[in-house]
């Protein structure tokens, strides 16, 4: 590959060629430039780019250069942490190769949790006890509903899944998609699993984005710079494990539904969002029509169940009596192997037995339900997650 040192970091695309994006990505790298001849190269550069018609003749030309001889100055992402325990097969380590080559950051052969973490029995006990003897009837079938996923049930269901996106793909002749997730988030850990059962490999990949949190701010946090409005690939894929709410999968399609606005040179796209454990509010908001992509929502027929589908009013009445709070009806039981749900989602069990962990103490005193669950569950650090929700 040919080395060009005045090429923008920026990915070159059509549309950017089209629309003063080498115009900007040069008057960026001019600003970004420590030495004086680099800068005057640059600005040169976005002064011929700058012209109407010319701009485009060259936009166009430079992409064309820089595609066909050049390697791109693409980021390297942290993939998802290895599986070393597992032994890798000739068409393993081929997807591997493609992957890499692709620069997309997943592992064929990603980490999972070491062990299934299910309720502790005897907190559960405690914890029905901590109750007024009237109320432990009640009590004892909160506990019967925890509803908790192995890892070995998603393995399952993810698999069912990918062999049906599989199969789409032969029936609507697709041999080309492109691949959306956030680093160091759970799509990232779920598309890696999906890998060994998809037949074909994605050949890009986009950012998702998610809202984030700095020095108690809410921003906009984007880890892959390629957005999808970048992308060339008719279909997009998203994989993700499970969906309480449904509000983050939901933002995160309207916002790509936003970006894909530019892309108005390209058909419309069709976006398949795979993700094996949906409550029934989740599928409600994915009910949606977009303007600009058609999605295809491929799920399991396992539900996540929500409160007003495992109790009654009246005993809904009572939980907000024991919670001395407002209990959310759209709340769950629900855990898995691999990771948490946050408290918005959940039924924070406050009554009872006090936290038994002494690093819990010290911050704040968390829920009961937390305690109830295993303290490492998931084992989040060890499969790449950033939210270590249980520490």
């Amino acid at each position: 590959m040919i080395c060009f040192n005045y090429r923008i970091e920026e990915k070159y695309s059509l549309g950017k060629a089209l629309i003063w994006g080498n115009f900007c990505g040069h008057l960026k790298a001019a600003k970004r430039s420590p030495n004086r001849r680099e800068r005057l190269t640059h600005l040169g550069i976005a002064l011929l780019e700058f012209l109407p018609i010319i701009s485009q003749i060259a936009s166009l030309f430079e992409m064309i250069i820089i595609r066909s001889f050049g390697k791109q100055n693409n980021e390297v992402y942290p993939k998802t942490p290895i599986n070393e325990n597992k032994q890798l097969t000739k068409i393993l380590v081929k997807k591997q190769q493609i992957l890499d080559n692709n620069n997309i950051p997943l592992t064929v052969s990603p980490a999972i949790p070491k062990e299934s973490y299910p309720p502790n029995k005897e907190i559960c006990k405690k914890w029905i006890e901590s109750h007024e003897e009237k109320d432990q009837p009640f009590a004892q079938k909160v506990i019967e509903n925890i509803q908790h996923i192995r890892f070995n049930q998603l393995k399952e269901e993810l698999k069912e899944c990918v062999t049906e996106l599989n199969s789409i793909f032969v029936s609507n002749k697709i041999d080309k998609y492109a691949i959306g997730f956030v680093v160091g988030k759970s799509q990232q850990w779920i598309a890696s699993l999906a890998t060994e059962h998809l037949d074909i490999m994605p050949s890009s990949c986009f950012g998702l984005g998610h809202q984030g949190s700095i020095l108690g701010e809410d921003v906009f946090i984007k880890d892959i710079e390629t957005s999808a409005s970048e992308i060339h690939e008719k279909a997009l894929v998203i994989f993700d494990d499970s969906s309480y709410s449904g509000t983050q999968i939901y933002t995160s399609l309207e916002r790509l539904d936003n970006e894909l606005k530019s892309n108005f040179w390209i058909a419309k796209r069709k976006v398949y969002l795979v993700i094996p454990f949906l409550s029934t509010k989740a599928q409600t908001y994915l009910n949606t029509t977009f303007k600009n992509f058609s999605l295809t929502v491929i799920t399991s027929k396992t539900s996540i169940r929500m409160t007003k589908e495992i109790f009654t009013e009246r005993e809904i009445k009572k939980l907000n009596k024991i919670q001395k709070g407002k209990v959310c009806l759209d709340s769950t039981l629900c855990y898995t192997d691999w990771r948490f749900p946050d408290t918005t989602s959940t039924i924070p069990l406050n009554k009872g037995v006090k936290t038994l962990n002494k690093k819990m103490e010290e911050t704040s005193v968390k829920p009961t339900f937390y305690q109830i669950i295993p303290k490492k569950i998931g084992s989040c650090e060890e499969l790449g997650h950033r939210e270590v929700l249980i520490n």
